[in-house]
């Protein structure tokens, strides 16, 4: 094995990004309030298209990621902390926001571009999309799920970039 040392040009080059001057905790912490509470409609109304049958707009949910993104930017703790309060009625919708904001963190911890990143917030919040196909006496059951209403649940991904697709 040749180590990086060994072959200088064989090394990734990393483009020095700028981190933006910070925001105190407080102050983002009250922009993230006002992002999060834009979420929970976005969302809601993005699995109501999906369940009518409707055809995906993602101007809403694009716009809501490059919002989240710059909340993370000018300060990593204030969104992450705010989403990962959850009660049982926020729980669908919010982990799709809470993903989205993981994924974009991270991708900013690593350095990833811009675009890159983008990608990965939308991802991020289409990632449960497919949920929308999965009865409601499974998704809202309490307690264990057997093993066929399991199966049933594994299928959302698969149902989702089908919904995706169409």
């Amino acid at each position: 094995f040749r180590s990086v040392e060994d072959n200088p040009a064989a090394a990734p080059v990393k483009e020095t990004v700028t981190p933006p001057a910070p925001h105190s905790l407080a102050d983002e912490s009250e922009r993230a309030l006002r992002i999060k509470a834009r979420a929970r409609e976005a969302i809601a109304n993005l699995f109501d298209d999906v369940r009518m049958g409707k055809t995906i707009e993602t101007t809403e949910a694009q716009a809501l990621v490059e919002d989240i993104a710059a909340s993370i930017s000018r300060h990593p703790h204030a969104f992450i902390s705010l989403v990962r309060l959850k009660s049982a009625d926020d729980y669908t919708w919010l982990h799709s926001v809470a993903v989205c904001a993981l994924m974009m963190a991270l991708a900013r911890q690593l350095h990833l571009d811009d675009p890159l990143v983008h990608q990965l917030g939308i991802a991020g919040l289409f990632h449960d999309l497919g949920k929308v196909g999965i009865p409601l006496s499974i998704l809202n059951k309490p307690g264990k799920l057997t093993d066929e209403e399991f199966d049933i649940i594994k299928k959302h991904p698969a149902i989702g970039t089908k919904l995706l697709k169409e």
